[in-house]
């Protein structure tokens, strides 16, 4: 554990916090106004890797860049750091689900601190680097013992800036499609809003049974898209039909034209007006 309890500041080569607590009032004053600013976390380093000379230990910090990492705590906002190419070593006892975290502590008018930690509790004032399940019969750590997925990262707001584009969500806002409420549009590039999607599901949930046969009798339900194709092949049928030129059409269109003329003739028609008719019906019986 480092403490800020001397003056000058803590060194420069070591894990640190940028407050000690001789700066009673400027310091104060800069964690207060960052606290709730920037988000707590990560932002550089502070890696968490198996040592692979010692069996049941972890290494802390980075080999090629500064470590970074923002913690709040009381109020305030600290920034750790632990220069370029330090590793720390951490015991880990096997048997406990352990995480290792950088805890602070800071106070007006008391001495400031940072250290790495492991532990089995995660504290209100600390960052979390790592987890590891750790069965009590293990003899040397793995990698799928290290779970990382409580560790929050953050990315740093120059790197952010340039970034070509830091802000894709917006972009992806930029390129949705015009959203309509309304049900008596024709733009196509637009899509429906979902009252309006829901107005159409409940209207094709109010239609009549939809019949897929021509045999109904129904005068109130409706006849499927199928059956309506299969009826308008029969209509070309016929009209083709009609519009040919073969002499089947032809001698048709003569009967009927005849039937047309004598219309009252046939009406009249019976048995007894055909000579012979009778007789030969007789013969049959």
């Amino acid at each position: 554990m480092i403490n800020a309890n001397s003056w000058p500041q803590q060194p420069a080569n070591d894990l640190r916090i940028d407050t000690a607590w001789r700066e009673n009032y400027s310091g104060a004053t800069i964690n207060r106004k960052l606290s709730g600013v920037v988000p707590a976390g990560i932002y550089s380093g502070f890696h968490v890797t198996i040592d692979a000379n010692n069996p049941l230990t972890v290494l802390v910090g980075d080999v090629i860049e500064e470590s970074i990492a923002v913690v709040e705590t009381q109020g305030y906002s600290l920034t750790a750091r632990m220069p370029a190419g330090m590793q720390k070593a951490l015991t880990i006892t096997p048997g406990d689900t352990q995480h290792i975290i950088i805890q602070v502590d800071y106070q007006h008018h008391q001495v400031s601190t940072v250290e790495l930690v492991v532990t089995t509790a995660i504290t209100p004032h600390s960052v979390v680097l790592a987890t590891l399940q750790v069965p009590s019969d293990v003899e040397r750590l793995t990698t799928d013992m290290l779970d990382v997925s409580r560790r929050i990262e953050r990315i740093p707001v120059l790197t952010h800036e340039q970034k070509s584009n830091p802000h894709p969500q917006y972009q992806l806002a930029a390129t949705m499609p015009l959203i309509i409420d309304q049900l008596n549009s024709d733009q196509a590039d637009a899509s429906l809003s979902a009252r309006q999607g829901k107005k159409l599901h409940e209207l094709i949930k109010s239609l009549p049974p939809t019949i897929d046969h021509l045999r109904s009798q129904s005068a109130t339900d409706i006849l499927s898209a199928n059956q309506g194709r299969i009826l308008k092949e029969m209509i070309d049928t016929i009209n083709a039909f009609l519009s040919s030129d073969s002499s089947e059409i032809e001698s048709l269109k003569n009967i009927v034209e005849y039937i047309k003329q004598n219309k009252e003739n046939l009406q009249n028609l019976g048995i007894d007006n055909i000579a012979g008719l009778r007789d030969a019906l007789n013969t049959k019986l």
